[in-house]
């Protein structure tokens, strides 16, 4: 979710019932592919390529659910998770990066204030290192990687950069 100054986004994604989406991982767990790019055409023959691991992820948060809730849950019906994963799987919270985008012209006051919120929000914790998983890029630059990844590699004639 982008809650932004001038704009604001959410991402979200459209599931066909009944069809699990697919994740692809190499024998040591690591995901290659995942979601839509998973699911691309070509993917099949790469994972196949890599001897790559298809595996669906679906109701994987079942695994989750207390023993001592009486739902009539019976675990041995859930799909298996990949090999070697867990649910928590190392807690992946202590490694996930989180990038800032803010107004140009904002500096180290604004973005103090920004990771303040992070700690408050629980999203990182109040140590050197947490803080460290905050970065910032001004929303200039975040249009203009945008433009380069997306839009660029469809246009035609050079691109100026001024004032």
């Amino acid at each position: 979710m982008d809650v932004g100054t001038t704009y604001s986004g959410v991402a979200f994604a459209v599931l066909d019932p009944g069809e699990a989406p697919k994740t692809h991982c190499g024998k040591n767990g690591t995901v290659h592919a995942a979601g839509a790019e998973a699911a691309l055409s070509h993917m099949e023959m790469e994972a196949e390529d890599e001897d790559l691991v298809s595996v669906e992820c679906c109701r994987f948060k079942l695994h989750l659910q207390p023993a001592t809730l009486d739902s009539g849950l019976n675990r041995s019906d859930l799909p298996a998770l990949p090999e070697g994963k867990t649910v928590l799987d190392g807690s992946i919270e202590t490694r996930i990066e989180f990038v800032l985008s803010h107004p140009n012209g904002w500096e180290g006051v604004q973005q103090s204030k920004m990771r303040g919120a992070a700690v408050r929000a629980g999203l990182i914790p109040d140590t050197t290192e947490g803080r460290n998983r905050v970065n910032f890029v001004t929303e200039g630059e975040a249009r203009l990687h945008y433009y380069i990844r997306n839009r660029l590699t469809t246009m035609t004639g050079a691109l100026s950069v001024s004032e």
